[in-house]
């Protein structure tokens, strides 16, 4: 599978719902580990930074380049990691919500502890 069929599979991922766009998106993601070796370190990687809860875009997390050279191949892709990597790890979590940096504007998972502390 090339670039290109990998993103038309993505985007017909996009259009689906439920278990249908889960399985499509799942698909997608375990093949482009094989179009991309280097995008299995870089997810578990990033799914290491986000473990304490805070939320990491792929692009601003320790493995960037690796992960803007494969969106930047397959722009489609990242809602697939999204949906397969990210959002299992926050949706079960009932004590936060997701908030934006002003700076960085990067999404990040906050809790009630965070904001009793005043990190933000």
């Amino acid at each position: 599978m090339n670039t290109t069929e990998l993103s038309d599979k993505c985007a017909t991922a996009g259009g689906l719902q439920g278990k249908e766009r889960t399985r499509m998106y799942s698909e997608a993601f375990n093949q482009a580990l094989e179009l991309f070796p280097e995008l299995a370190a870089a997810t578990q990687t990033n799914v290491a930074e986000m473990v304490d809860g805070r939320y990491v875009h792929p692009t601003y997390s320790r493995n960037a380049e690796t992960f803007r050279s494969v969106f930047t191949a397959v722009p489609l892709l990242e809602g697939a990691y999204h949906h397969i990597v990210v959002e299992p790890l926050f949706a079960y979590r009932t004590d936060g919500w997701f908030d934006c940096d002003p700076v960085l504007q990067k999404r990040y998972w906050q809790n009630r502890s965070d904001t009793a502390k005043g990190v933000m």
